[in-house]
C-alpha cells in the first residue's frame, strides 16, 4: 500500500478538460434523497464542494435535452463541479447520453457499476455489470471515444460474488482514461451487510488502481470513521452517503479533523438543516414541499424513535411550516 497524508484527501483533484473537483471529500450519490429541496439546503449551508448526482438510467431510449436538463437542475445552480452519475448496459446509448449531457455544462461522467437494488442487478445494470469486465471496457471506451475532453469516472464494489474478483474488475476499468475511482468496499452479494475486512479491501483496490486515485465509500458516519478508513487503507479521498443523512455537516466536520481542529460543528446541526429545508418549502411549496420526503429526512436525522420525530408525525403540514422557527 502506498505510503500517503490524509490532508492529501484536501487537495484539488485534476479532472480531464482542465477542470477539477476542489478537494476529495466528496457526496456519494443516493437515488431519492437528493431532492431539489435537499439539494438547495446542501448548496446554502456550504455543506459541499462537488456534486456527484443520482444515476440517471438509460436503458431502451436517451431522455431529450430539456428532460436531462431538469434532472440535473437542481445541481448546476449550485455553481459547484458536477459530475453526473449514468446507469445502464448499452456503450452505445450510454456514450450519446453523455454527450449530450456535455452540452449542458457538466464536468464528468460517473459510471454506477455498483447498485445491488435486486431490480437494477436483474435488468443488467449497477452492480451486474461487475460480471462482464469486458462489457464495463467497452462501455467507457465507447464514451470516451464520443466525450475525449470529458472527465470520466467510475463507481466500483469489490465484486459481484467475492472479493476475489476485484483485481479482474479493477484492471478492466483502468483500460479507459480514468480521472478517479470511487469504490464501495462490499460486493453486491453482500448488499449492506456487515464487512469485517473491509478496509482491508479498499487498501487492496488502491494497490490495484495504482496511479487512479481511489475515493473510498461505505459506513462513514463520523470523523472517526473516516480517519480510520484512511489510516487502514491510504485511500485518495472519501465519498460520503448515509453519514449526510444522520449529520448533513458530515463532510466539513471531516474537514476539520484533516486539519486538526475541534469538531466545529453548530449546535443544533440536524435543526439547521431541517429548518432550512422548510424555508424553501415555504417559499416556494409547489416545488419543495412533499410531506413524505421531510419526515423521510426527520427519520434520518433523529431517529423514528425520537420524541421530535414522534411530534412531527402528530402535526398537520400547516403546523409543521408555520412552526419551523420554533424547532
Amino acid at each position: 500500500m502506498k505510503s500517503q497524508n490524509i490532508k492529501g484527501w484536501l487537495d484539488p483533484l485534476s479532472l480531464t478538460g482542465n477542470k477539477e473537483l476542489p478537494n476529495r471529500t466528496v457526496p456519494s450519490p443516493m437515488d431519492g434523497v437528493m431532492s431539489p429541496v435537499f439539494c438547495r439546503a446542501m448548496n446554502e449551508l456550504r455543506l459541499i464542494d462537488c456534486w456527484i448526482t443520482p444515476f440517471i438510467r438509460i436503458s431502451n431510449s436517451i431522455p431529450g435535452l430539456l428532460r436531462l436538463s431538469r434532472r440535473i437542475e437542481p445541481f448546476m445552480q449550485s455553481g459547484l463541479p458536477v459530475i453526473v452519475q449514468l446507469l445502464g448496459n448499452s456503450p452505445e446509448l450510454l456514450s450519446e447520453a453523455a454527450k449530450r449531457l456535455e452540452t449542458l455544462g457538466i464536468d464528468g461522467i460517473n459510471l454506477n457499476f455498483a447498485c445491488p437494488s435486486n431490480t437494477v442487478v436483474r435488468n443488467g445494470g449497477g452492480g451486474s455489470l461487475l460480471k462482464s469486465p469486458e462489457l464495463m471496457t467497452r462501455i467507457l471506451a465507447a464514451i470516451q471515444k464520443e466525450c475525449p475532453n470529458l472527465s470520466l469516472s467510475v463507481k466500483l464494489r469489490t465484486g459481484f460474488s467475492s472479493p476475489d474478483e476485484l483485481a479482474e474488475i479493477i484492471k478492466a476499468v483502468r483500460k479507459a482514461r480514468l480521472d478517479f475511482i470511487i469504490l464501495h468496499f462490499r460486493t453486491v452479494a453482500e448488499a449492506y451487510l456487515k464487512v469485517e475486512n473491509a478496509y482491508e479491501r479498499l487498501g487492496e483496490a488502491v494497490d490495484c488502481a495504482g496511479e487512479v486515485p481511489l475515493i473510498g465509500s461505505g459506513d462513514v458516519f463520523a470523523r472517526a470513521d473516516a480517519e480510520q478508513m484512511f489510516e487502514a487503507s491510504g485511500c485518495a479521498g472519501i465519498a460520503v452517503a448515509r453519514g449526510l443523512l444522520r449529520n448533513p455537516f458530515l463532510i466539513r466536520d471531516i474537514q476539520n479533523m484533516i486539519v486538526g481542529s475541534e469538531s466545529a460543528l453548530p449546535e443544533n446541526e440536524q435543526f439547521i438543516f431541517f429548518n432550512k429545508m422548510l424555508d424553501f418549502a415555504n417559499e416556494n411549496p409547489k416545488l419543495y414541499w412533499r410531506r413524505s420526503f421531510f419526515m423521510e429526512i426527520a427519520s434520518h436525522l433523529w431517529g423514528s424513535g425520537h420524541h421530535f420525530f414522534e411530534e412531527l408525525k402528530n402535526m398537520s403540514d400547516k403546523d409543521m411550516l408555520g412552526r419551523k422557527n420554533s424547532f
